[in-house]
């Protein structure tokens, strides 16, 4: 396995793509000036290969970019290697290795598949080749480091590369693992302490637990008994309540029979009212609509009889003038066909007049017409090509004139385009913000979601212990009496402070006051007194707001406390007195012993954040309190918990708006984004148009321009004819001269014929209009005749429509009569139904009474039947919640009265006031301790095991780390020997351990100091520069020849070398890249002496600080070597 090919691109020096390769297996050799790129070769496979490189940021990778005359904005280099022997787990002859960098990236590449560093990483350590070992790869520093180290640190660099660092790892894990189990040991010792001492106090408290279980069964026979009592009597007034019950609903139930019967009665004769109300108007709306309809009818007869006479008047009259409108039309008839005869032969005259005329002037015009129109073609001609040439100029300027527009226009656009592009951006940018913000805003939603399921859990295990409590019940009875001045117990009316949590400091101090009722004076506190005692509920202590006196010393402010009212919020100002009676004589301290100094110092009461409380006056109270059985410290944490999730409730709302109002962005955005596309996209659609409309009129002037040329040439051929022409026209007027009177004589007869044409066409006018007035007379007198026909049709409808109007009247008159008949028999039976309803109402209203009586008496009874229901359940209900029932002890108190099981009852409640605070869970609580003691003994025995078993594993690595380290040791300095001699044959160095002085004279035991060089006849600080750079190669080569890898990379570890040492080191590099196995060398020089035992050359040069490589001979390694002596050396861009 070698390296067989690196290519390179932007890295560095190495501006275009740089191939290196292919590499020999054997030896390799690099040449260039310092200066050219050769290091960066070599930093390139260190930028691939080694964890050096790997984290880099971004001003790191700037750095390594190529930055010449063009920044690069992305390098990559890729390695090449042969994979023949299979040595690394890829089924491939060869495979490649690439990392690109850019500005924002720095990927991985294998084979040109995307990959990780770890990929990489455990690609070369299946090859056995850990990338942590950096000897494979030396440069040039890295040989004078070695050189000028001091012995402590070549010893550090003897452990790294010698892997025995794996068993000091592992023994400090040993040693860190033996003092985590000896603090467990420590722990559960304490804790099998504490569990002892707990099981020592629950035995005490099981025996108060059996003495409380004796009497708890007394109370609950007791209990038992009186709440079966009450259920007794609950249903004796059950029963007998029923009785009355049955009964008064037997008379309920015959009163709402006969009530129904007459409402149905009622509703019968209201709707007959209602019915015969309905007739009486509909019916004197009738009689009224028909004395309208009759009154109309005799308007309309009159008003047709006064019509019918004017008619006939006119009829009249009109006969006698009808007998001569036949005559009249006959003759207007002939003096028409006369008139029409005429107008014809005046036009037939007409037309031979028109006729003579044209003759007369074909004659005058006929020698002239020949040359007169050639002359007026031509001159037409003329006329119409300068009037094409005007246009076409016209047309041209006007087309240069739209293109100057076009083109401002098109400027115009493109700036408009322009700033759209700009505003596309801003959307599309404004698009993906509140795609972020609406990103951010689900997450925050989720997490608050999240906290919320938390938070309902945790509450409602808060609530299930918290209600579980008898005090629950208690508070829950008073508040359903709401009794006025009755304010709720105190734990009720304050609240903690947000940031703070001293519910166990409030609990220890508050105590019993915490559940006291607060009244506002004795009056509700009475009240509240006669409640419970009325209910047999039980009893409370109560705090009398006008009469409480607070007398309290102020509690100071210092470094270790504060007083506890500060953290105390009241729900109403009142309250505030009775916060400073029960806390106000207390400081808030954070430990026990601030508390103590501050009891002591300031004489006050102090109380700690975990409820141990300490008098001034030397009482002390404390010890653990178990928050799960606390009812202030449940109650605290629950309102803490309902405030905080109110608050992300708050905050959910206010999200979900910031989501709604990130989605209305979103929307407006896009909607913006792709108007401003729509816009742009216009903009590119219109300036391509006026560019296709500037192309077209700059075509339209090119093609004007060629017709306006043809034009100006062909008037210049015209103009000359055109004379000509106007000459021959002259010399004709000149004959012409010579006719002239025989064309004089000629005038005279066509003005003469012309102006009897003019006289004809004036009489055939006349005539016409002659014609019209006879045609208008006859049309007239044929209307009149028409005009008496309908004169007399019109009386004859006239005279049927009198007819009818008087058959209808006669109709509407008997109507009305019937009408008015059937009114007053409706009026008649509306007075009868009337007074039936007004008794029936009277007796309706009689039987509701009664019902409402008999209603209120039976509601009375149902309210005394469900009240003694409930009474008879909740007392069954709590007789049956006695559960086990103590049989023995209801036998022995069943025979004893009311009164005196009330006597006993009292009694062994008091009792039992005395064992308020008795553990019920002391027998669970003992077992589980017990249990949990024994879980623990068995963890400190495995503890034990475990402690064993490393103490073992810390002696088994020392051992193997000696055996290793003192291998690992003897190879190396057999190769150093063996290599120096080969360097420097005429001197001897070996490595030695230096060790701290020991007075014991042990030497294997002694810590060790350093590693040194050790020389026969000098110290290394006697040396010079090359002899030390000897010693530091030939320790390097010693720890590559002890550690082998396939491939070794050198940069001009050679530089501070004579020629004679040079020559030397090139024969050990060749001897240990032919060795079993062999190995590949990669190494740059500048000197001759490197390269007679190398297998290929690459030199490297750099032109306008760029480095480019070229594969050469040895001829040529050696001819490029003495042309770059030649040349300056340039400054080698640093990594």
């Amino acid at each position: 396995m070698n390296i067989k090919k690196v290519v390179i691109s932007g890295f560095k020096a190495f501006a275009d793509t740089t191939i290196f390769g292919p590499f020999s297996p054997g030896k390799n050799c690099i040449l260039g000036l310092n200066g050219s790129g050769k290091t960066t070769l070599f930093q390139a496979i260190e930028f691939v290969l080694l964890e050096n490189y790997s984290m880099l940021p971004h001003k790191n990778r700037i750095a390594l970019l190529h930055s010449g005359n063009v920044q690069k904005n992305r390098a990559f280099v890729e390695i090449t290697f042969d994979n023949t022997n299979r040595m690394f787990s890829i089924d491939k002859q060869e495979f490649s290795i690439r990392r690109e960098i850019g500005m924002q990236k720095d990927e991985y590449f294998i084979d040109r598949k995307h990959s990780m560093r770890n990929d990489i990483v455990s690609l070369f350590n299946s090859a056995n080749i850990s990338l942590n070992n950096e000897t494979f790869i030396i440069q040039q520093n890295r040989v004078k480091g070695v050189a000028e180290m001091s012995d402590e640190d070549r010893l550090c660099l003897f452990f790294d590369i010698s892997g025995i660092q794996v068993y000091t790892d592992k023994r400090q894990e040993s040693v860190k693992m033996i003092a985590e189990s000896d603090e467990r040991r420590k722990k559960i010792g304490e804790s099998i302490e504490y569990i002892d001492y707990k099981i020592e106090q629950l035995e005490k408290e099981r025996e108060e637990l059996e003495s409380f279980f004796q009497l708890d069964k007394k109370k609950r026979a007791l209990e038992y008994i009186i709440y079966d009592r009450q259920k007794n009597e609950a249903e004796e007034q059950i029963k007998s309540i029923d009785e009355i019950r049955s009964n008064q609903s037997t008379v309920l139930e015959e009163l709402r029979n006969s009530f129904e019967e007459i409402s149905n009665e009622i509703n019968d004769l209201s709707r007959l009212i209602q019915e015969s109300t309905n007739n009486q108007d509909n019916l004197q709306s009738s009689i009224t609509s028909f004395e309208e309809m009759i009154e109309k009818t005799i308007t309309k007869t009159e008003n047709s009889k006064l019509k019918l006479e004017s008619l006939e008047k006119k009829l009249n009259r009109s006969s006698e003038q009808q007998e001569q409108i036949p005559i009249e039309i006959n003759n207007l008839k002939e003096k028409l066909k006369g008139a029409e005869t005429k107008k014809d032969e005046m036009k037939n005259e007409l037309f031979e007049k028109k006729t003579e005329i044209g003759q007369l002037n074909a004659k005058i015009f006929k020698h002239k017409s020949d040359l007169d129109k050639k002359y007026n073609q031509m001159k037409f001609q003329v006329e119409s090509n300068e009037n094409k040439i005007f246009d076409i100029s016209n047309k041209i300027n006007n087309n240069n004139k739209q293109i100057e527009d076009i083109e401002r226009e098109i400027q115009n656009q493109k700036e408009q385009l322009h700033v759209a592009k700009q505003n596309f951006e801003i959307s599309k940018k404004e698009f993906f913000d509140s795609l972020d913000n609406r990103k951010q805003a689900w997450k925050q939603e989720s997490d608050i979601v999240k906290r919320k399921s938390q938070l309902q859990k945790s509450i409602s295990e808060y609530k299930l212990k918290y209600q579980q409590n008898s005090f629950y019940e208690i508070v829950n009875f008073i508040k359903k009496q709401n009794i006025d001045g009755i304010n709720g117990p105190l734990i009720d009316l304050i609240d903690l402070k947000s940031d703070s949590d001293i519910a166990p400091a409030i609990d220890a101090v508050g105590g019993k006051k915490l559940f006291a009722f607060v009244a506002d004076d004795d009056k509700s506190a009475k009240k509240l007194n006669e409640k419970l005692s009325e209910t047999k509920f039980g009893s409370v202590q109560i705090i009398l707001l006008n009469r409480l006196q607070t007398v309290n010393r102020k509690i100071p402010t210092t470094n270790q406390m504060k007083p506890l009212t500060d953290f105390i919020v009241v729900k109403e100002e009142k309250f505030q007195k009775i916060v400073d009676y029960v806390f106000g004589n207390f400081g808030l301290c954070p430990t026990l012993d601030s508390a103590i100094d501050e009891s002591e110092t300031q004489k006050v009461n102090t109380v700690t954040v975990s409820g141990d409380v300490n008098y001034y006056n030397g009482l002390m109270t404390g010890g653990y309190r178990n928050p799960l059985n606390s009812i202030p410290i449940l109650h605290f944490n629950l309102m803490k918990l309902q405030n905080e999730m109110s608050e992300l409730e708050k905050s959910e709302v206010t999200i979900k708006e910031k989501v709604s109002e990130s989605e209305e962005q979103i929307s407006e955005a896009s909607k913006n984004q792709i108007k401003r596309e729509n816009d742009i996209q216009s903009i590119k659609e219109k300036i391509n148009s006026l560019i296709q409309k500037s192309d077209s009129l700059k075509s339209d002037n090119s093609v004007f321009s060629s017709r306006l040329e043809d034009l100006k040439s062909k008037q210049i051929k015209l103009q000359p004819e055109l004379l000509l022409v106007k000459s021959e026209v002259n010399a004709e007027k000149n004959d012409e001269n010579l006719s002239e009177e025989e064309i004089n004589e000629i005038s005279e007869k066509l003005a003469v014929l012309t102006g009897e044409s003019i006289s004809l066409e004036l009489k055939i006018g006349s005539q016409t209009s002659f014609i019209q007035s006879l045609n208008e007379k006859i049309t007239k007198l044929m209307s009149e005749n028409v005009d008496t026909n309908k004169l007399k049709s019109d009386i004859d409808k006239l005279k049927s429509d009198i007819v009818n109007y008087e058959d209808k009247r006669e109709d509407l008159k008997n109507k009305l009569n019937d009408y008015k008949n059937e009114l007053i028999k409706v009026k008649n039976e509306l007075k009868e139904n009337t007074k039936i309803l007004t008794e029936k109402t009277k007796t309706q209203n009689e039987i509701k009474n009664k019902i409402r009586h008999q209603q209120s008496s039976f509601e009375n009874l149902t309210t005394q039947f469900t009240l003694q229901n409930r009474l008879a359940k909740e007392a069954t209900e709590r007789r049956n919640f006695i559960t086990p029932i103590p049989e023995e002890e209801i036998a022995e108190y069943k025979e004893f009265s009311d009164t005196r099981i009330r006597d006993v009852f009292d009694q062994i409640n008091t009792e039992l006031s005395l064992f308020r605070h008795v553990n019920k869970k002391a027998d669970d609580q003992f077992f589980k301790f017990a249990g949990h003691k024994k879980e623990l003994e068995r963890n400190l025995q495995e503890i034990d095991d475990s402690r064993k078993s490393l103490i073992e594993l810390i002696s088994e690595l020392d051992s193997k780390k000696r055996s290793a380290f003192e291998s690992f040791f003897a190879k190396l300095s057999y190769h150093f020997k063996d290599i120096y001699h080969k360097l420097e044959p005429t001197r001897n160095c070996q490595i030695v351990l230096q060790r701290e002085s020991s007075n014991l004279g042990q030497e294997e035991e002694t810590p060790l100091k350093g590693v040194a060089f050790r020389f026969d006849d000098f110290f290394i600080e006697q040396m010079s520069g090359g002899q030390k750079t000897i010693c530091a190669i030939s320790f390097l080569l010693a720890i590559q020849k002890t550690t082998p890898t396939p491939f070794y990379l050198f940069d001009e570890i050679d530089a501070d070398l004579d020629p004679q040492h040079r020559k030397n080191l090139s024969e050990v590099i060749s001897e240990m890249a032919n060795a079993d196995p062999p190995s590949q060398f990669i190494f740059s020089t500048f000197r001759p002496e490197m390269l007679e035992v190398s297998d290929k050359f690459f030199g490297i040069s750099n032109m306008n600080n760029k480095s480019t490589s070229k594969e050469m001979t040895l001829e040529e390694a050696v001819s490029f070597i003495e042309s770059e002596q030649t040349l300056p050396a340039v400054n080698e861009e640093p990594i």
